[in-house]
């Protein structure tokens, strides 16, 4: 059974995402969608953030800070110690953490390494929610999502420090072959769909597994 609390959240973020992803579905240049994902992650603040002391980081709001977006409670800035709550107050953490990697088209190998670099980086840093967007080959190679999804499956499963408990992971993958918008949980195009997976874990296996329909 998926934990309700946190597919609901999960569908919270991948509902941001899809409002702007459908603004620039038919749109060829990646900075465009790479620009539409970070606004629909910038959106997540209004329900993951706390108010004015959450801060979001990425290219073009206060710079990246270690990964392509993240939703902190740390301050922007901390130039003196009066910058920082007194004691008592919530400790500071990265509240939802994303990386982008839209890969290589027309090559499943280069496109495999590049989403996987950012997927090692997502994994070794702490946070609440976790983002993987990623490109897909599903009309070049049957295998190519596959050896996606198996890859980030057998990462999770064999890191020492993922706890299920602690972190949410949703993955979504977005097909390079771009076609027709569909406005239903998945993005209906010409050659397949895009992925929207979370993790759970049962039995002590982690598994990646389509994520409800809101």
């Amino acid at each position: 059974m998926p934990d309700l609390g946190t597919t609901l959240v999960l569908g919270k973020i991948w509902n941001c995402l899809r409002k702007e992803i459908k603004k620039v579905w038919t749109k060829n240049e990646t900075s465009v969608w790479t620009l539409a994902i970070m606004q629909g992650l910038d959106n997540c603040r209004e329900f993951l953030g706390e108010g004015n002391s959450s801060t979001i980081f990425r290219k073009g709001i206060n710079g990246e800070y270690i990964l392509d977006f993240t939703l902190t409670t740390w301050p922007n800035k901390i130039g003196k110690l009066s910058d920082l709550p007194a004691e008592g107050i919530p400790h500071y953490s990265i509240v939802l953490a994303a990386e982008s990697e839209m890969g290589k088209y027309g090559s499943t190998k280069e496109n495999f390494e590049r989403v996987m670099e950012d997927f090692c980086k997502l994994i070794d840093i702490k946070a609440k929610y976790k983002v993987m967007l990623y490109g897909l080959h599903q009309s070049l190679n049957d295998t190519a999502e596959y050896n996606l999804e198996a890859a980030f499956g057998r990462i999770l499963n064999h890191h020492e420090w993922i706890d299920l408990s602690k972190e949410s992971w949703l993955f979504v993958g977005l097909p390079w072959k771009y076609g027709k918008y569909d406005d239903s949980l998945n993005l209906s195009i010409k050659h397949g769909h895009t992925k929207v997976l979370y993790a759970s874990i049962q039995a002590g296996t982690i598994f990646l597994q389509d994520l409800p329909s809101s």
